[in-house]
């Protein structure tokens, strides 16, 4: 007996082995930082900052950092990399120049933005949901601030853009392996999420959700990466760059249809046009595009064609031919006239962000709808878009604020793409086009989405302040 009490061993509690996994963690990642803080200290002259803005938007593209903490229970990676970044570009200051990414209107505007969540916490229901959305906001903004920063050459903000486009490709490769292969148990480790959906009428089946685990969202974060993909092919002079940039923009297209997310797919056709109008592209490329385009069609499942088909029932007005389309389209006209009733009893600062799930059932009675039925108790509902999300969360003053900024980006935009092309620097002009381009897809799939993933739209209003400020600058310029 004595024996196999001396043998008998004690499992730490889970407890235990967590905290233990997290001081772990803390300790080797504040050595990396250390290290990090001082090769870039000690080698602050010839160290290119690009790696820390193409690490970044690696790590918040592809939602590394919240998947490896689910999985694992690991602090997030995503905090303390902006952390040692603000330390790098603190250290780095007079070669980066941080003060003119943050004197902009640009950055005052979504400072006040924020501000305007931060005050909403203050009147808001549930004041637990409405702080993780200002942390959230917080991240957002300082993601936003780190790659207009870091992004101090035309070469860095290449690099990050072309950074983005290498992640969404590897993404949509490993959709297109579960899609060929039918193995859509493999979800790698999470960046390749599927869910089972309504694809049309009352057929259902596999939607791939890549690694944010809803098609929707996946669509939306797709079509920022095709306008920039399809830039890098156009000016760039390298041939095998060219055409990796090409593949990387079909894959991406044919990936975004095959989410089924026909506000995306709306959104894909929009994006065309304004691509074709603002890069100015010639007819023999665009008759090449439409070539591969209509290669792309005949390979896609005839699913997707009859997915576009229902793109109607998102617009007012549209049909209803069945009795679960008809719950569905009841539904979303509930959201959103619950989200205009928060907005008309709190017109002028909303609810408090983060608290339309909070007030849902007060306001959804007052919208009248027999839709309510459908959902659990308890369920989390949002409104089915950005805008009406905001308006009703912080309203007409945050709202006006998103508008503002979102509008201040376009005009900084246009104006950059303008005076680069007066300059005679087309191949940058292209550059600042098709970030315009990424913008716009983020907000035209905004109208039929709400706002779970803002880092991404963050990234791209960094590229657009480093723009602004990199117009002026002719360092660096070579197109390789």
């Amino acid at each position: 007996m004595r024996d196999a009490a001396a043998t008998l061993v004690v499992a730490p509690a889970p407890e235990v082995v967590v905290k233990a996994q997290t001081l772990l963690f803390i300790v080797l990642f504040a050595a990396l930082a250390a290290i990090a803080v001082g090769v870039a200290w000690r080698y602050r002259h010839r160290v290119p900052m690009s790696f820390g803005l193409v690490a970044l938007v690696v790590i918040v593209y592809a939602n590394a950092s919240d998947l490896v903490t689910r999985a694992t229970g690991l602090p997030s990676m995503l905090q303390p990399l902006i952390g040692l970044l603000a330390i790098v570009i603190w250290l780095q200051r007079r070669r980066l120049q941080p003060l003119s990414a943050i004197a902009t209107p640009l950055t005052l505007l979504l400072f006040l933005y924020c501000y305007v969540l931060f005050t909403s916490t203050i009147w808001a229901k549930d004041m637990f949901l409405a702080d993780q959305r200002v942390a959230e906001a917080g991240k957002g903004f300082a993601i936003y601030l780190l790659v207009a920063m870091i992004a101090s050459s035309w070469s860095s903000l290449r690099q990050g853009m072309g950074a983005i486009v290498f992640v969404a490709g590897g993404l949509a490769l490993l959709s297109l392996f579960q899609i060929a292969t039918g193995r859509y148990d493999q979800d790698f480790f999470g960046f390749a999420s599927v869910q089972t959906g309504t694809i049309y009428s009352d057929v259902s089946g596999a939607r791939i959700s890549g690694p944010l685990g809803d098609p929707n969202f996946y669509g939306q974060i797709l079509l920022i990466a095709l306008p920039l993909a399809v830039a890098g092919a156009v000016v760039t002079r390298n041939w095998i760059r060219r055409v990796s940039f090409a593949l990387a923009a079909l894959l991406i297209t044919a990936i975004t249809l095959l989410t089924y997310s026909r506000g995306a797919m709306l959104a894909l056709a929009v994006m065309t046009v304004i691509l074709l109008v603002s890069l100015r592209v010639r007819v023999m490329h665009i008759a090449a595009a439409g070539v591969a385009a209509l290669m792309v069609l005949v390979v896609l499942p005839p699913d997707v064609t009859a997915r576009f088909v229902t793109v109607e029932e998102l617009l007012p007005g549209g049909k209803q031919e069945s009795v679960i389309r008809d719950a569905s389209l009841e539904k979303r006209a509930l959201v959103l006239n619950t989200a205009w009733q928060m907005f008309l009893d709190h017109p002028y600062l909303g609810v408090g962000a983060a608290n339309f799930s909070t007030r849902y059932d007060r306001y959804s009675a007052m919208a009248g709808s027999a839709a309510p039925q459908y959902d659990e108790p308890g369920v989390e509902q949002f409104p089915h878009t950005l805008y009406m999300q905001i308006a009703a969360e912080t309203g007409i003053v945050g709202f006006a604020l998103f508008i503002a900024a979102m509008t201040v980006a376009f005009v900084s935009l246009y104006q950059s793409r303008s005076v680069l092309e007066a300059e005679g620097r087309t191949e940058l002009a292209v550059i600042a086009a098709a970030i315009a381009v990424a913008l716009s897809g983020y907000l035209l799939t905004s109208v039929f989405l709400h706002g779970a993933y803002q880092r991404y739209l963050w990234i791209v209003l960094g590229f657009t302040a480093a723009v602004e400020r990199l117009r002026g600058r002719r360092d660096e310029e070579v197109i390789a």
